[in-house]
């Protein structure tokens, strides 16, 4: 195997260095995401939009039953010795191999048996958990910190499906179903293109018994606490299309798409600082490494979702001026962003720590939360309910974690806390305060589509 490469930079300048990455590949997937999505809604009915989301949320859950922790299991027992993961990512293939076949099975079975049009598309889309067999070699990069060669796969990723969706489009399809497998099998080009690149840094797996059992072992609780938080994440789209219709998660996606594209540094800062946040668990370290992320992440959401506030209705209209309906829900999202924030460093921070009873407990009540506030609320409010679902079970797992995190070495200060949260809700108030008075008006209607 080809050595690691010489560290010139500290630990800092690393996640640094591989947060920038993630995030300019993940500012490119979201603008293709975005534009892949206002394709759509050129291509499908709002019906037929809502049932492409709905599919989304499946292969979502599905996903996540593939992995079953495997990913961040194989990052937490290898960035401490590079030597080590050939005979540990065999055994994570072992365990993601027999796991995201079951997945898939039951994806396809569901679709199946609950008589979603097109089963043959459907079953061809249910092969999604599969590719990701081929990601986990991308270990490698990850322990190195080093996320120029997952970043450029996750670009081409999104740009095969932007191209993919405009092409079937333009030659008139309009099977929501289609659009869906032919967006999985971008992701499975994209995902071999990774794996063939991470084998020169790997030697061959070593010859003896493949140990998946001490590797499920810990994995399995893991895997369960992420299923509940994709549960829990994907919860509303089941229940507003149950309770509601399909047009109503149409309109819904919209706000949706655009919270996912808000949490992008959250997400991708802290995988990016999970080797180091373990290394700094085995050294004493974490509580300092922990409150280096803390304020940044915090302080960046504040103001960013603080500028983003009062153009929720302008953001929308862009899609069409019936997705102008989903402008409150879009703004209860906005908070959700700002939990997420705070809540990401310290979901990662204990998974650095191995509490994966912990995670558990705190996916599962969230789950339970998320669920029972939906069913309160949608009969009611419809998809501005399911919106304040979100943000109040996010705010629920922000908080759960950071108490959660204090058995892990990571002191709860009060003072500390307080300026945290403080310093986030101030600067959303002076973001929204400042960009309310920009002059984006003409720039929105330039852009946005008319009926």
């Amino acid at each position: 195997m080809n050595s690691a490469p010489p560290q010139t930079q500290g630990p800092g300048q690393r996640v640094a260095r591989a947060t920038a990455w993630l995030v300019a590949g993940r500012i490119w997937a979201a603008l293709c995401a975005l534009l892949t999505l206002w394709l759509l809604t050129e291509f499908l009915s709002l019906a037929d939009l809502g049932r492409f989301t709905f599919y989304i949320a499946v292969l979502a859950i599905a996903k996540s039953v593939g992995d079953l922790g495997t990913g961040q299991v194989l990052v937490q027992r290898t960035s401490h010795d590079e030597s080590s993961i050939p005979l540990e990512l065999s055994a994570a293939r072992v365990v993601r191999g027999v796991t995201s076949g079951l997945a898939a099975s039951a994806v396809a079975l569901y679709f199946w048996l609950s008589g979603e049009g097109d089963p043959l598309w459907l079953a061809l889309a249910a092969l999604h958990p599969l590719t990701y067999l081929l990601e986990l070699s991308s270990t490698v990069y990850k322990n190195r910190i080093a996320w120029g060669v997952p970043v450029g796969a996750r670009v081409l990723a999104s740009s095969l499906v932007l191209l993919s969706v405009w092409s079937l489009g333009r030659a008139g399809v309009d099977r929501p179903a289609a659009f869906l497998a032919a967006q999985v099998g971008c992701h499975l080009i994209a995902n071999l293109g990774l794996h063939l690149a991470a084998r020169r840094h790997l030697q061959p797996r070593p010859s003896g018994p493949t140990p998946w059992r001490p590797l499920l072992k810990v994995a399995l609780p893991l895997g369960v606490a992420g299923l509940c938080q994709q549960a829990y994440h994907h919860a509303d789209h089941f229940l507003i299309r149950w309770l509601i219709s399909d047009e109503a998660l149409g309109l819904y996606s919209i706000a949706f798409r655009f919270l996912s594209v808000g949490i992008m540094v959250a997400l991708f800062a802290t995988t990016a600082a999970l080797p180091l946040l373990a290394g700094a668990k085995r050294s004493g370290a974490l509580a300092r490494e922990h409150a280096r992320y803390a304020r940044p992440l915090a302080f960046g959401a504040g103001l960013g979702c603080g500028l983003a506030f009062p153009w929720c209705g302008e953001a929308l209209s862009v899609f069409g001026p019936e997705f102008t309906a989903a402008e409150g829900a879009m703004r209860w999202m906005l908070l959700s962003c700002v939990a997420i924030h705070f809540g990401a460093l310290h979901m990662t921070s204990l998974v650095a720590c191995g509490e994966t009873k912990l995670l558990f407990g705190i996916a599962g009540a969230a789950l339970i939360v998320d669920l029972g506030l939906n069913l309160w609320l949608l009969p009611a409010h419809g998809i501005d309910g399911a919106a304040i679902a979100r943000a109040s079970t996010e705010l629920l797992v922000a908080g759960g974690a950071r108490l959660a995190l204090t058995r892990c070495g990571v002191p709860l200060r009060p003072t500390s806390a307080l300026t945290c949260v403080g310093g986030a809700a101030l600067l959303f108030l002076l973001g929204s305060a400042l960009s309310a008075h920009l002059p984006l008006e003409p720039l929105f209607e330039a852009v946005s589509r008319e009926s």
